[in-house]
């Protein structure tokens, strides 16, 4: 009996320990994981900008090769 009773601070101690552990790195993975959606959102966002700007330089193009050929028609 004596044993148990001298085993229930051990014990409490490591369910503590647990405790504390399981919270910080479960903080830790949340973290991460709301960094890592924060990226893939920035990438997104980033790649969005490309395809416009791929697109506006495909309309700049189109407009010059329309004004070529208007200026050598009128020549």
């Amino acid at each position: 009996m004596e044993q148990i009773t001298g085993l229930i601070p051990f014990l409490i101690g490591v369910i503590f320990s647990a405790g504390v552990f399981y919270g910080t790195t479960n903080g830790k993975f949340r973290q991460q994981k709301n960094f890592n959606d924060e990226i893939l959102l920035k990438i997104d966002k980033m790649n969005s900008k490309i395809d416009d700007i791929q697109k506006d330089i495909k309309n700049i193009i189109e407009r010059i090769a329309y004004l070529e050929g208007k200026i050598n028609n009128v020549e």
